[in-house]
């Protein structure tokens, strides 16, 4: 089990992620984080549309127990997450150039390593009930932050579909966040 040093699990978490893994055929599972801003409440042009920068994944209507796609709000993410041990010798382990390292603001790992274990055919899921708190520092609830987390967020999703997918997808994709991100965001930023 990952959870991370600026986490806090629920009470029964461990129970909660172990009993997906008795439950279905799941070779790892992910769970919800909540955000817990140390301001107390979330700067006023945050929206759920940003949670990802912040390392937040706590979807408004879904499932207690759900397959995880990547691409979708059920993906892994690095501060709640479990696996089975033999799912690394299935599909290796986490490719660190694509995380955080010193100052610089990377992602991804945890989603490309999902997407390696569904090419093995094995199966990622998400528990909602699995809960941790992600404490989220006044030095990160910036606008400043905001931009340097996405840009390196969408430097590491480019370099994972251009492994999996070549050059054309990843300016296809660019291209769809964009002027999604434009049209769903352009409201809160104004």
């Amino acid at each position: 089990a990952f959870v991370d040093d600026d986490a806090e699990p629920a009470p029964d978490w461990l129970e909660r992620l172990h009993d997906t893994f008795v439950r279905t055929p799941a070779q790892a599972v992910g769970g919800r984080v909540e955000a817990c801003f140390e301001a107390g409440a979330p700067p006023p042009w945050y929206t759920d549309e940003l949670a990802f920068a912040f390392g937040i994944l706590a979807p408004r209507a879904s499932p207690e127990l759900a397959p995880a796609f990547q691409g979708r709000r059920l993906d892994l993410i690095g501060c709640n997450m479990m696996f089975r041990r033999e799912v690394f010798a299935l599909a290796g382990l986490f490719r660190p150039e694509l995380g955080h390292t010193g100052d610089t603001p990377g992602g991804c790992e945890e989603s490309e390593l999902a997407e390696r274990i569904r090419t093995a055919h094995g199966e990622v899921w998400y528990n909602d009930r699995a809960v941790v708190r992600h404490r989220i520092p006044a030095a990160r609830a910036t606008v400043e932050y905001l931009l340097r987390r996405s840009a390196q967020e969408g430097r590491s999703r480019a370099q994972l579909l251009r492994r999996t997918r070549g050059w054309p997808l990843v300016a296809a994709w660019l291209a769809g966040r964009l002027l999604r991100d434009l049209v769903v965001n352009a409201p809160a930023w104004l």
